[in-house]
């Protein structure tokens, strides 16, 4: 697995297929963002989120991903070994 930092998104066909197809932008690899520009300010249209459990989240529904884009994306994410973060309070079970 590349390190965070390196990560592309472009290396999960369905999950790019969708990012493109709503025009968004990589913030980290389970956080994308739909912009419209505005000279020098920008609004944000789209907030796209991949949680924990594979699941990719929209908060519009212009930029929501189909069923089928859905269901392709969990399976390609299954696959990774992402990071998860772990709250401070189980740290004594590490």
């Amino acid at each position: 697995m590349p390190s965070v930092d390196s990560f592309n998104y472009r290396s999960l066909p369905a999950l790019a297929a969708y990012i493109d197809r709503v025009g968004a932008e990589m913030l980290s690899y389970r956080k994308y963002i739909v912009k419209e520009r505005n000279d020098a300010y920008y609004l944000q249209k789209a907030f796209i989120r991949i949680s924990n459990y594979s699941a990719i989240n929209c908060n519009t529904v212009d930029h929501k991903p189909t069923k089928e884009e859905a269901e392709a994306i969990k399976e390609e994410i299954k696959q990774q070994n992402w990071p998860k973060s772990i709250g401070a309070a189980n740290l004594s079970k590490l």
